[in-house]
């Protein structure tokens, strides 16, 4: 039939045997298209929920730790510590040089140069910084108090240096494969996307 038949004869055979898949509009999912939200769509994303997180990780120290493991290998090498919720570890020059865009004064005061510390525990990281501020009033001081713990959040530069460090191990053309229990194909995601500028 497809060698014989009209053009859309073709067109209606190929649809039978292979259906053109619901283009799905990530804008309009979103709420930000003017475009209606498809009703139907893929397993994966129909079960997706706005604002649900997935990860392959338990947290985001969890995702520290192994990206640390998988650039550096051996955690020694950065003096890597962990005290109940706390992470420190010595940063190394690159990861300096990001945090270069944090105010001096909390660079020096407290000597992230020399140990970084971070923890993903809310409650260490709001006591961190009560102590901080207690600290300067008991001073008598005036100014910015900064705390010694540092909350390791989604968007903290140090998550977003160890994602790079670890984009950039892999190849031009490279791209991870994972094993993982799920129901259904699922694709994750990772990309930059450049501006007009460049």
């Amino acid at each position: 039939m497809l060698r014989k038949g009209a053009e859309r004869e073709k067109e209606e055979a190929l649809e039978k045997a292979a259906p053109t898949a619901k283009v799905w509009d990530p804008w309009a999912f979103a709420g930000l298209s003017d475009s209606p939200s498809p009703t139907t769509t893929t397993t994966a994303v129909a079960t997706a929920k706005i604002g649900e997180e997935r990860s392959i990780f338990d947290s985001d120290e969890d995702y520290l730790t192994n990206g640390l493991q998988y650039v550096f290998g051996n955690l020694s090498n950065l003096q890597w510590e962990v005290d109940g919720p706390v992470i420190s570890f010595v940063p190394p020059p690159d990861l300096l040089r990001r945090l270069e865009a944090l105010p001096q004064s909390y660079l020096k005061q407290r000597n992230l140069a020399e140990r970084l510390r971070v923890t993903t525990d809310h409650h260490r990281a709001n006591q961190s910084l009560a102590d901080a501020l207690e600290a300067k009033a008991s001073a008598g001081e005036t100014g910015t108090a900064w705390p010694e713990i540092h909350h390791l959040g989604p968007m903290h530069p140090v998550l977003d240096w160890i994602a790079d460090k670890v984009l950039y191990q892999m190849e031009r053309g490279q791209a991870p494969a994972l094993v993982a229990d799920v129901t259904a194909p699922t694709i994750l995601l990772s990309g930059v996307w450049a501006n007009a500028l460049r």
